[in-house]
């Protein structure tokens, strides 16, 4: 009798302990090991997240640079800042380079840029007029763009004075774009003003 008793008692035991680990136990194993998985993923996530905002920090501080740059480089949008820098500018490069500059003109209207948007750079094209040995009219026009002035070289066109010398003196013609930069509220002064 107390066999039949510890037998009985035993199978209990192995039932308990079945419906124990089939009710209970596998599925708050699966459920823990969801929650894992998905708190892996959510980890991950949040790691890419993280990056990508560095990211985006790192180029919207590079975009904040260029733009104050442009407008460092380009005399603050006023027309006259950016003349009186390129005629300083050229004034500078010629002594440097030993080269007479001799005029600085507008560029005939059918070459002058459009109007430009808001926020964005106006140029104006110009003819610069030089005169000088060629390796030096070379070394002024590869120099002009280096400085704090936005120009852009287009051509150089020279001009044969006739001079026979074993180093002749050329004049030369250098096509260029002067820029600035216009934000919208320079725009609107120069439209009231009637300066555009």
């Amino acid at each position: 009798m107390a066999g039949y008793v510890r037998l009985v008692w035993l199978s209990a035991a192995v039932v308990f302990l079945g419906l124990g680990v089939g009710a209970v136990w596998w599925p708050n194993a699966q459920a823990i090991a969801a929650v894992s998985a998905q708190a892996r993923s959510l980890y991950d996530q949040a790691n890419q997240n993280d990056a990508e905002v560095r990211h985006a920090a790192q180029l919207r501080a590079l975009a904040k640079r260029v733009a104050d740059d442009v407008h460092s480089l380009s005399g603050l949008g006023s027309q006259s800042a950016v003349m009186a820098t390129t005629l300083n500018l050229l004034n500078r490069e010629g002594r440097m380079f030993s080269v007479d500059v001799r005029s600085i003109v507008p560029a005939p209207a059918a070459s002058a840029s459009p109007v430009p948007q808001a926020g964005a750079l106006a140029g104006t094209t110009v003819q610069i007029d030089v005169r000088g040995h060629f390796r030096d009219i070379l070394a002024f026009t590869s120099d002009l763009p280096r400085h704090n002035a936005l120009i852009e070289i287009h051509d150089v066109s020279l001009i044969d004075r006739g001079d026979r010398s074993p180093a002749p003196v050329l004049g030369a013609t250098i096509h260029a774009t002067l820029f600035r930069y216009r934000d919208a509220g320079q725009r609107e002064t120069q439209h009231a003003a009637g300066t555009f």
